[in-house]
């Protein structure tokens, strides 16, 4: 399941971070947990070496990819994000905090910084909503719907290993 999950993730990113067509690493990571499954369909076994390569060779597709995958959004981010608006390249901006809305509450040209995003994101995480921030795009929501679910689903863990421990 994992797996799976990795490779469509993946095909989801932008063209430009795509090494050649965008379907060609996750069709190969795919493809090779399609012959791990084939050759020892009930159980991996670690007693065969050639399922042992295979399954490492598996892992480390997934783990250079995504690693790679990672450092590129992240490079993107720095370029463009912060110093977009910083530069207002960006009509519209994704958040609204409430110094954009209200100019009597900040020095004149007020921008946010990373802590304003920092705490967008933490009151997010905890308390599921924006807060004092309102997003704007539908991209801001649909991160912020993420990351609230993220968080649900790792404090539902976390009570379901308590549960399973006392019980």
């Amino acid at each position: 399941m994992a797996v799976l999950a990795a490779s469509g993730l993946q095909m989801t990113l932008p063209p430009w971070l795509a090494f050649g067509p965008h379907w060609l690493l996750p069709a190969l990571e795919i493809g090779l947990l399609g012959a791990l499954v084939a050759s020892s369909p009930g159980r991996l076994e670690r007693r065969s070496a050639a399922l042992r390569a295979g399954g490492l060779a598996l892992a480390g597709l997934l783990s250079l990819t995504n690693a790679t995958f990672a450092i590129l959004l992240v490079g993107d981010l720095a370029r463009g994000g912060p110093a977009d608006r910083c530069h207002a390249v960006r009509m519209y901006p994704d958040f609204a905090f409430p110094q954009m809305q209200q100019p009597g509450l900040a020095p004149p040209g007020w921008q946010p910084a990373f802590t304003d995003y920092l705490h967008v994101s933490f009151t997010n995480a905890i308390s599921f909503s924006a807060g004092d921030v309102a997003p704007l795009t539908r991209w801001a929501k649909l991160m912020m719907m993420l990351q609230s679910a993220i968080s649900v689903a790792a404090i539902a863990l976390v009570i379901a290993r308590a549960v399973n421990i006392l019980g």
